[in-house]
């Protein structure tokens, strides 16, 4: 006889009704913006109450793959104090819009393959689970479900679930979290954007339990993705004081897809005439108004709030006419875009300001750069044989003197001493030069212009 999981939290978290429950889904997930054409495998979202954060939830579950076939809903345990992993005999979730299927054949084998318990009293009483139900069975009613809590464990045991069962493109990964609890509103926005910060460059280092109740498996998915060179892109930050409850206490929450690219390819498929256009109206509020566009004017998508470096290059006639940049993101793209196309046209001082009647013939090229990342080197001709022409980006730092090639300049300096040499010259240094202290970071760009 089948065994059924019954619902706790129906009428408590979420309508019990199912008309009203179903009519509220269908109205979170068609009120979404949806600012991204992508389907994705991979999503972080909150658990709360529907009232405090369906709404930020609904944002990331309308991207899911509708052809997945398996759920796994990676959840940390609330109630029950257990190590490792723990998974449940049911054979179907209740959900006021029906029950769920588990698969009961992957829970078997993640018992024996990763040393999971079954342990249904962890289940009984666990929101984290239960709460993404039934956005689940709203978005594809036939899917099965894998849930599996997690107590006293590591980053890398989440992280290797997912990669053995990410290779089966059937199976998709929910992983269910909200972030701070219980500051004020102003310290938890602090707290959740560096939280944000730490998911989006995928530097998890010192990631404190503290910033989100699924903070293990918000890492294990981040190690994941920097294992496989994917990315998260964010589609919601919020907490409850913005959406339902008082702001002297509040709980965060934040929703983010996976990509299977790097951040930069994502916005130069997605927005390519988004980034040229805030470039262009940065410039032109500046022949205007004398300052750089106000981005806080008008919403735009999620990612460009995201931290981003990036050199705007401007060009007349083919003819450079202006290019300044930042090397390390330490801003949402969206301010740093505006403002390098403003110093780009008004504060390279090669050139005189861009003029009313320029703008209508210039162009305009974005290069988005990766994080720098150090190169480790005895000597000059041992840093030589690690840079690799036409796709490093390359910057040196000793002494107070620093420089910055983009690739592109691997055009005019094919050879790799003379890239180095020019690159020492323009740090104010001899090309002969070299120091045990000399530093080297390479870095890459993603390209977009007109």
């Amino acid at each position: 006889m089948d065994t059924v999981k019954t619902a706790a939290f129906a009428g408590k978290f979420y309508p019990c009704d199912r008309e009203k429950l179903d009519s509220l889904l269908e109205n979170l997930l068609k009120q979404s913006v949806k600012d991204y054409r992508i389907k994705t495998r991979a999503i972080i979202v909150p658990h709360a109450g529907y009232m405090y954060s369906a709404k930020t939830a609904a944002t990331a579950f309308q991207y899911i793959d509708t052809n997945t076939k398996n759920f796994f809903i990676i959840a940390p345990s609330h109630t029950t104090n257990f190590s490792g992993l723990a998974v449940p005999s049911f054979d179907y979730f209740e959900t006021p819009c029906g029950n769920i299927k588990v698969n009961k054949a992957l829970i078997y084998e993640i018992a024996e393959r990763k040393n999971a318990d079954f342990f249904d009293e962890a289940f009984e009483k666990e929101h984290s689970i239960e709460v993404e139900l039934p956005f689940l069975k709203k978005i594809s009613p036939d899917a099965q479900i894998v849930p599996v809590l997690y107590g006293k464990t590591d980053t890398e045991t989440i992280a290797k679930l997912i990669d053995d069962y990410w290779i089966n493109t059937g199976n998709s990964f929910v992983i269910s979290s909200d972030l701070s609890h219980f500051y004020s509103i102003k310290d938890a926005e602090k707290i959740d954007n560096y939280t944000a910060e730490m998911i989006e460059t995928q530097n998890i280092n010192n990631f404190h339990p503290l910033q989100a109740c699924g903070s293990t498996g918000i890492t294990g998915l981040v190690q994941f993705c920097t294992k496989n060179n994917f990315s998260m892109i964010r589609t919601a930050l919020t907490n409850s004081g913005e959406t339902a409850g008082t702001t002297e206490t509040v709980v965060g929450y934040g929703a983010w897809i996976l990509t299977e690219e790097s951040k930069s390819n994502f916005i130069k498929n997605q927005f390519p005439d988004m980034v040229i256009s805030i470039c262009k109206e940065s410039i032109l509020a500046g022949i205007k108004t004398g300052n750089s566009l106000d981005v806080e004017e008008k919403l735009y998508p999620q990612v460009f709030y995201e931290s981003g470096a990036c050199f705007v290059t401007i060009t007349i006639n083919e003819r450079l006419r202006g290019c300044i940049g930042s090397i390390f993101a330490h801003k949402p793209l969206l301010n740093d875009l505006a403002q390098n196309a403003y110093k780009s046209a008004f504060a390279d001082t090669r050139f005189t300001a861009i003029t009313e009647e320029e703008f209508e013939h210039i162009k305009i090229a974005v290069s988005l750069l990766s994080e720098p990342q150090p190169l480790e080197f005895s000597d000059e001709e041992d840093l030589l044989s690690k840079i690799v022409p036409y796709k490093d980006g390359i910057i040196i730092q000793d002494n107070g003197h620093s420089a910055v090639y983009l690739p592109s300049v691997w055009v005019q300096l094919p050879d790799k001493k003379d890239f180095l040499n020019s690159l020492k010259q323009k740090a104010g240094l001899s090309p002969d030069y070299f120091s045990k202290t000399l530093k080297a970071y390479r870095f890459y760009t993603v390209y977009i212009d007109e």
